[in-house]
């Protein structure tokens, strides 16, 4: 049994199903966050519990079930619930992993940073090119292949080898003047990003501290 229920209503639903559920049942949710102890209720219920979290982006439902096929999905429960998760979960085209229950909010987290917020760079990256004066339609289009491209070298090459620009070069210079150019939100959020962009960007310890200077001011 699947439980495709929003996070907060797992509980419930499961405690709706005592009774209903024995031995011979396995019961799976597919939250990313929340591990089988969600399905706390149904513990006396001798079923199998666990989770199965596909790590793949439901924008459009119509289109994912195409994408299943390149997608990983997390696993967790116990013996059982995990058996069954891994069997769906290759069935229907996806490569499963384990991950530990107490380490699932961990993993979610990961998938936040590597889903929504990279829509949240998209966002902001598109209003400062507009308040830069390029054309709305312009800036989407040529953001969309900016971003495709940076995924494919990351998919090839890793986080550091697809990384460029002025960190990866340590050009405090236009690090200093991209911050000038910014609004503050903006220019806020460029000093978190470059901060954490350092520690990939394989600087020797002089140009380190030059962009680290630049970040301060």
């Amino acid at each position: 049994m699947l439980l495709a229920v929003p996070d907060s209503a797992i509980a419930a639903v499961a405690g709706a199903l005592l009774g209903a559920v024995g031995e011979r049942h396995v019961v799976l949710h597919l939250s990313g966050r929340l591990g089988a102890t969600a399905l706390a209720p149904l513990a006396s219920s001798g079923a199998g519990l666990g989770s199965l979290h596909p790590l793949l982006s439901f924008a459009d439902p119509a289109a994912a079930p195409a994408r299943l096929r390149a997608a990983v999905a997390a696993i967790e429960g116990d013996e059982r619930g995990r058996a069954v998760a891994r069997t769906l979960a290759v069935c229907i085209g996806l490569t499963p992993f384990e991950v530990a229950a107490a380490e699932k909010a961990r993993y979610h987290a990961g998938a936040v940073f590597g889903a929504n917020f990279l829509v949240t760079i998209a966002a902001v990256a598109r209003r400062v090119f507009t308040q830069a004066g390029v054309p709305p339609e312009v800036a989407a289009k040529g953001l969309a292949t900016l971003m495709a491209g940076v995924l494919e070298n990351v998919t090839r090459d890793g986080p550091a080898g697809a990384l460029t620009g002025p960190l990866k070069r340590g050009d405090a210079g236009t690090v200093r003047a991209n911050i000038r150019a910014l609004d503050p939100p903006e220019a806020e959020l460029y000093r978190v990003l470059s901060r954490a962009t350092l520690d990939i960007a394989g600087l020797d310890a002089e140009r380190r501290a030059a962009i680290e200077r630049a970040l301060d001011e």
